[in-house]
């Protein structure tokens, strides 16, 4: 399957650094994927962003030099347009009124229902800056693959970590106590799709107290999880694909996943701050 068979599934969610100004409330049909120069809408000076959500019907205008990419939310058509001019979407994202451009059409997937909107409060939410005294526990809450890697940040003075991770019937799959970060789930305890794990991190500090973290992690639904693995781009591939890979890895709150092409995409944009926040988190 190649990558952009899953633009389709792009939603509005993905814009989780949103700057569509609050006067236009329209849901969105489009995701700027690309931007370079100067584009805002008319009648507002505040330019336009990476990550941006375009309503329908309001014009966008392209300063000189300007060049802009979007995707759209219901067709998963990507648009690149070059300034100066300007332009309006439709209610499917399709561009108006601006003829140097280029647009390339793209399969969209049947199996999941495009959501424009749904997720950019939630989104806002699960993308807070996680607690420097908490585990930032990855993978969670899902994860890509049947056999993770669970990984957490050291704590100041931990003498060892007690890992235990059980089934939704409270069964121990194992439980672990070792010095490092990290535990491997072996093939022989993989994750079954549909059933909620519980994992639990005791770390135990050198002056004898305890501290005691607990989370869930689901294994992403097989569908899904073989398209986005088998769509997965390199991280240096085009600007446009990795932030819609990233958005995409967002949208079923693959968190750690995405990180890496956030900060990939951050190192391209370094004056994004934007980026810069989604690279951290």
């Amino acid at each position: 399957m190649a990558f952009t068979d899953l633009r389709g599934w792009l939603v509005a969610g993905a814009a989780l650094v949103c700057v569509v100004p609050g006067w236009a409330r329209a849901p969105g049909v489009a995701l700027v994927s690309d931007l370079a120069g100067t584009a805002h809408f008319k009648g507002r000076t505040k330019p336009l962003a990476l990550m941006a959500e375009l309503p329908p019907h309001l014009t966008v205008i392209l300063k000189p030099g300007a060049r802009i990419t979007f995707v759209s939310l219901r067709t998963g058509a990507e648009t690149t347009l070059a300034g100066p001019g300007r332009f309006r979407l439709d209610a499917q994202g399709e561009a108006h009124g601006l003829a140097n451009g280029k647009r390339r059409q793209v399969a969209v997937l049947s199996s999941v229902r495009l959501r424009p909107g749904t997720l950019a409060q939630a989104g806002m939410v699960m993308r807070t800056a996680p607690d420097p005294g908490g585990p930032a526990m990855s993978p969670g809450p899902w994860s890509l693959t049947a056999t993770p890697e669970f990984r957490w940040r050291p704590a100041e003075g931990a003498a060892t970590y007690h890992f235990r991770l059980q089934d939704a019937q409270g069964e121990v799959l194992f439980d672990l106590a070792q010095p490092v970060c990290a535990i491997q789930v072996p093939e022989h305890l993989a994750l079954a799709e549909g059933a909620a794990y519980t994992w639990v991190l005791t770390t135990r500090h050198g002056d004898g107290s305890e501290t005691r973290a607990t989370g869930q992690v689901r294994l992403v639904a097989k569908a899904v999880r073989e398209a986005l693995l088998a769509s997965r781009p390199a991280l240096d591939a085009p600007f446009s694909e990795r932030l819609v890979y990233a958005a995409l890895l967002e949208q079923q709150e693959l968190h750690q996943e995405a990180r890496a092409y956030w900060q990939s995409l951050a190192r391209d944009r370094p004056d994004d701050p934007g980026l810069a926040r989604l690279a951290a988190n």
